[in-house]
């Protein structure tokens, strides 16, 4: 079975995670978040995207979190 490939905590232990920069224009990074993201939909029965749309999507987040920033901190400013 899967779980018992798996290796132990004893095993694992030294096992270091570290940040990766994401870079939408790294073809490598693109196709696990595609990958991933297609795995995602198909789980939830919605459509899935190619790896041109899914690199479209990326580069819109940090420009939609920044504009959610900056109408967030108007309307404090506002108030």
């Amino acid at each position: 079975a899967i779980l018992d490939a798996l290796p132990n905590a004893a095993q694992v232990s030294d096992f270091k995670v570290s940040p990766v920069e994401f870079d939408k224009d790294i073809d490598a990074q693109m196709r696990v978040v595609a990958a991933v993201s297609n795995l995602r939909a198909r789980n939830y029965n919605i459509p899935e995207a190619d790896l041109h749309t899914s690199r479209g999507i990326a580069g819109k987040i940090t420009p939609a979190i920044a504009t959610t920033t900056a109408m967030v901190t108007a309307a404090i400013c506002v108030e």
